[in-house]
């Protein structure tokens, strides 16, 4: 099956191979196995957890930085006052990944330019000028693409995959250093129901083969075609679904080596906030937390904090507006 359109500036052009069918296939038996899974809430949030780890530390190490799972842990859990820059970066990724998962798990609304603005704006407020100026000036790149992706009928994974390889060809990809066009191949997946519940992760597959993941993006202006990409792609979404089924399986050993289990360790105050906020209605704030169980601001603050930091609580607004609801 080829696929060719001619955007803008950007020409897409692919051809769905034997091997992208062949992975497809097997990454759907995947996705069944593992939402068919039956796991408890705790599993699943742990999970979950390590998935986000696993977003920020593999976008962090394909901008050509570094940072090990044990400075990351301690970024999350125990925020800095005078966040260093690195600091900044995790806190605002897990931001806009906190974004997808609330405001785009199976949404109905098309993705926009608007959308694409202010998710880069969640990810690098202090590059906020040059990702919006960016956006300005490629603004019909994106609007075409996304407009593209809106009206095909292929496999969410394979339109995730061609959205991240077009922006990864575009300024707003080079401003970024990738990171805008994975979250939004992350807001796909998430779309379309295939970021299982959250629980899975492409980018560690991608740090792990920097030079393949390069090689394989040079492709697309090589050849003029997404179609080596595209192999690409869903090979390594491939393996990362087989590597959360496996997860589900023996998540006991997995869990305990990546997230020790002290972290999950909550206080009494701390599983009383957790059950007032199983109605989706309610929305608690620090000040709320402080009344009832008459704390100080610190003391809530550190609990709200460690509840967030472990993915059970949602955190919204800034400031004095902040408030909080369950995951």
């Amino acid at each position: 099956m080829i696929h060719k359109l001619l955007l803008y500036m950007i020409a897409i052009s692919y051809t769905i191979t034997p091997f992208v069918q062949e992975d497809i296939a097997l990454i759907d038996r995947y996705h069944k196995h593992i939402l068919l899974t039956p796991i408890s809430p705790d599993v699943e949030n742990k999970l979950r957890w390590l998935a986000t780890n696993e977003h920020i530390l593999g976008t962090f190490n394909l901008t050509g930085a570094s940072m090990t799972d044990k400075e990351l842990r301690n970024i999350l859990m125990h925020p800095s006052k005078r966040p260093s820059a690195n600091e900044r970066f995790v806190h605002a990724y897990k931001d806009a990944l906190t974004v997808i998962r609330t405001d785009w798990t199976a949404a109905q609304k098309p993705l926009k330019v608007s959308h694409v603005g202010a998710l880069g704006l969640i990810a690098h407020p202090w590059k906020a000028r040059d990702i919006m100026r960016t956006i300005r000036e490629i603004e019909p790149d994106i609007k075409h693409l996304l407009s593209y992706i809106a009206s095909q009928k292929d496999h969410p994974i394979i339109l995730a995959g061609v959205l991240y390889g077009q922006l990864m060809r575009t300024e707003l990809g080079l401003v970024s250093q990738g990171t805008i066009p994975r979250l939004l191949t992350l807001l796909i997946l998430a779309k379309y129901g295939y970021d299982c519940r959250g629980m899975l992760a492409l980018e560690p597959r991608w740090a792990q083969a920097t030079e393949n993941h390069q090689k394989a993006l040079e492709s697309i202006t090589h050849y003029g075609n997404l179609t080596l990409w595209l192999e690409h792609f869903t090979k390594t979404a491939r393996t990362s679904f087989e590597t959360l089924y496996t997860r589900m399986q023996t998540h006991t050993d997995v869990l305990m080596k990546d997230a020790p289990a002290s972290a999950w360790l909550l206080n009494s105050r701390e599983e009383r906030i957790l059950q007032q906020l199983d109605n989706p209605a309610v929305k608690i704030t620090n000040r709320d937390i402080q009344r009832e169980f008459h704390i100080s601001q610190v003391t809530a603050s550190r609990d709200l904090r460690h509840l967030t930091a472990l993915g059970l609580l949602y955190a919204h607004g800034k400031g004095r507006s902040v408030y909080y609801t369950k995951a």
